[in-house]
């Protein structure tokens, strides 16, 4: 009889824990574990895995806004407008696109040469705030891919952050130019 007494206890304690996550899900607990699920779908993860095409179409676009004057470039910017929409199938997040370009010292370097024309930087920096602005809805998900970033790049995780966030909430203002001391902060941190 000891064994069959366990055996009934053990079935009790398991009903009661089936009906206590039952009762969970029928009182509420569906909806906040639902949008727990669709905070993650909408998560893109920091990946680094990037086709070399679209590394190369990133350093073409970049180096040729650092080489080209702004003359020169209105003749190309319909060749770097195309580059650039391929850039945003391929590349799943602004941030692996800044990384694309701040792991490789020669971009970096550009970078640099970009911010001395006020007409460049600042299309650059006005080009990255939508796809910014939706990264940065998700915070845990922002948080999590700047840490990622900030361990690729070298930088301090937290000062990343901050600066991201500060930039983000900026540009919930609908300040379009944001991101610009983001870019700023990179490239005073990994430019020569």
């Amino acid at each position: 009889m000891g064994k069959i007494a366990k055996i009934l206890g053990y079935l009790i304690i398991f009903l009661i824990i089936i009906l206590g996550v039952v009762s969970y899900f029928d009182y509420g607990g569906v909806k906040g574990m639902k949008n727990a699920i669709n905070h993650m779908e909408n998560c893109k993860s920091f990946d680094m895995n990037v086709d070399a095409q679209s590394k190369k179409n990133i350093a073409e676009i970049i180096s040729t806004m650092a080489n080209t004057s702004t003359v020169g470039l209105a003749f190309k910017s319909n060749h770097l407008k195309a580059l650039g929409k391929e850039v945003d199938k391929k590349v799943p997040s602004p941030l692996v696109f800044l990384a694309v370009i701040f792991s490789d010292q020669k971009l970096a370097n550009d970078m640099k040469i970009i911010k001395q024309s006020s007409f460049k930087y600042n299309n650059f920096c006005e080009g990255l705030y939508k796809n910014m602005m939706t990264s940065s809805q998700n915070k845990e998900c922002f948080k999590r891919n700047l840490d990622k970033f900030s361990k690729l790049l070298k930088l301090n995780p937290e000062k990343t952050y901050t600066v991201a966030e500060t930039c983000a909430k900026h540009g919930a203002n609908g300040n379009k130019d944001a991101f610009r001391p983001f870019v700023d902060y990179l490239i005073q941190e990994l430019s020569r």
